[in-house]
C-alpha cells in the first residue's frame, strides 16, 4: 500500500513581520518547522541580509522523519553603529532547501522581516555638567566634551563663560569630525580673584548652538555647565608702622590702616 503524505511540502516560518531588536544588543526569535514528513533530511541555510544591522545564532536549521515537527528556534540580533541612521529594516533569507527527498528539495521558505531599532542619536556629552568649583586663589576646575554619534560633517562647538568676573574659560571654541568625535577633549575652567567679600559665586560657561553642515548637529545647544567660585578675602583691616618705634624726645611713626577686603557701603 502506498500512503501519500496529506500535506505538501511546505516549511512554516513564523512570525513573518513585526519583529524588531535593537543596536543596545536585543534579539528576537522566530520559528520554522515542516508541515510533512520528509523521507531525507532537509537543511535550510540561514543568513543575514545585512550583517551590519544583525547576526543570527545559527547558519542552518536541518529537520528529518523525527524532528520536522518541532519548531527550531533561531535567534536574531541587532548589531550597534555609531551612526544616527533611524530604524533599519531588513531579512533573514532562508535559502532553497537541500534534500535527496525530491519534493522538499528545492523549496525555498519566505524570509522575515526585522527592523534594528537604532540607539544613536547626535548630542553632546559633558563629563561632568555640574558640581565643578574653582577659587579666587586660582583653582582650576576641569569638564570632559565629546560627540554622540560620528557626524557627517565637522562640528564647532563655541565656549564662553557668563562672567569674566569670576571665572574664565579655555579653549574657546572645540572641533569635532568623523575620526575624533568620540575623543573626550578637556574644557579648563580658572577662577578670577578680586578684592570683594563675596562669598561663593555660581556662574555658567556658556555653551552655543552647534555650527555645522551635518543636519543631525547643526544648531544643537548643549545645556550650559554650571561653576562655583569659592571666595578667598576676609573682612578685616590690615595695619602698619613705619618707623615701628619712637622716642621720648618726641619722635614720630606712621601708622597706616587698609582693609582688607572692598566694603559693600561706606
Amino acid at each position: 500500500v502506498h500512503v501519500l503524505n496529506e500535506y505538501p511540502p511546505r516549511i512554516s516560518v513564523t512570525p513573518l513581520t513585526g519583529l524588531n531588536v535593537s543596536e543596545s544588543g536585543d534579539t528576537s526569535v522566530f520559528r520554522m518547522m515542516l508541515l510533512s514528513e520528509p523521507k531525507a533530511d532537509v537543511t535550510i541555510g540561514l543568513s543575514s541580509s545585512d550583517e551590519t544591522e544583525a547576526i543570527i545564532d545559527k547558519s542552518s536549521v536541518t529537520f528529518n522523519s523525527e524532528n520536522w515537527l518541532e519548531p527550531q528556534s533561531v535567534t536574531v540580533q541587532g548589531v550597534n553603529d555609531d551612526e544616527d541612521d533611524g530604524n533599519k529594516e531588513f531579512t533573514i533569507m532562508t535559502s532553497a532547501a537541500v534534500s535527496d527527498d525530491s519534493l522538499y528539495n528545492g523549496v525555498d521558505a519566505s524570509d522575515p522581516i526585522f527592523r534594528n531599532v537604532d540607539d544613536e542619536g547626535a548630542g553632546f556629552v559633558i563629563n561632568p555638567l555640574s558640581g565643578l568649583s574653582t577659587s579666587e586663589d586660582g583653582t582650576i576646575a576641569q569638564t570632559h566634551i565629546q560627540l554622540r554619534t560620528s557626524p557627517s560633517s565637522p562640528v564647532t562647538l563655541l565656549l564662553a563663560s557668563a562672567n569674566d568676573e569670576e571665572g574664565t574659560v579655555l579653549p574657546a571654541s572645540l572641533s569635532y569630525n568623523s575620526s575624533n568625535w568620540s575623543e573626550s577633549q578637556t574644557v579648563t575652567i580658572t577662577g578670577v580673584d578680586d578684592v570683594v567679600k563675596d562669598e561663593r559665586k555660581g556662574f555658567a560657561i556658556v555653551t552655543f548652538p552647534a555650527e555645522s553642515e551635518d543636519d543631525d548637529y547643526k544648531e544643537i545647544d548643549p545645556v550650559d555647565i554650571i561653576v562655583f567660585n569659592d571666595d578667598n578675602d576676609d573682612v578685616g583691616i590690615k595695619t602698619s608702622t613705619i618707623p615701628d618705634t619712637t622716642t621720648e624726645k618726641g619722635g614720630q611713626v606712621v601708622i597706616t590702616l587698609n582693609l582688607t577686603a572692598k566694603p559693600a557701603e561706606d
